[in-house]
């Protein structure tokens, strides 16, 4: 899969180019053709922020993050329902391909409560599903009882309180065991 795309450097440099999605590597390509980055599928972790509505992609890999926009950060918005398409049309292929969805990879793996799991090569960062893809349906959840889940509570308030709401109202539909207060 190839997609005309900009890699986000800080906060005011992009780069134009090609995200390309290969059998084993998920690469950036500049306008020359060159490869920007070049990362191992069993390596790397992928999320789609809300906050740019599915305008564009992080790729978490060893410690780095790189953001990946698919609409032209130079043109006040002109593109954006195109880019939507194409981040949804990224975001099914990487899930069609069972690879890795976090909420918050770079806290969960390097802080919070997979850390030591990931220093262990345990588990890979590339070995979760983003938990607000699940409570909305985007993405399966646990398959089996042999499937773990994590649940590394590290952001907003206001965001913990509306997946506490979320599981709570869903906990009769699954079954999941309750504890009175």
């Amino acid at each position: 899969m190839r997609s005309e795309a900009w890699l986000a450097d800080g906060l005011f440099d992009c780069h134009h180019g090609e995200l390309v999605l290969g059998d084993r590597t998920v690469s950036f390509l500049n306008e020359e053709g060159a490869s920007i980055f070049d990362f191992d599928l069993n390596q790397v972790a992928f999320s789609f922020p809300r906050y740019l509505f599915t305008t564009g992609l992080d790729i978490h890999c060893a410690g780095e993050k790189r953001r990946v926009l698919f609409a032209n950060p130079y043109l006040d918005g002109a593109g954006v329902r195109a880019a939507r398409g194409t981040g949804r049309l990224w975001r099914d292929a990487l899930d069609t391909r069972n690879l890795p969805f976090v909420h918050a990879s770079e806290q969960a793996s390097h802080n919070g409560d997979l850390a030591r799991a990931v220093e262990a090569s345990v588990v890979a960062r590339g070995d979760t599903t983003q938990l607000g893809d699940v409570l909305a349906g985007n993405a399966e959840g646990r398959r089996s009882d042999d499937e773990i889940t994590v649940f590394d509570s590290t952001g907003l308030a206001i965001q913990d309180l509306a997946i506490a709401l979320a599981t709570m109202e869903r906990a009769g539909e699954l079954n999941l065991p309750t504890i009175d207060l």
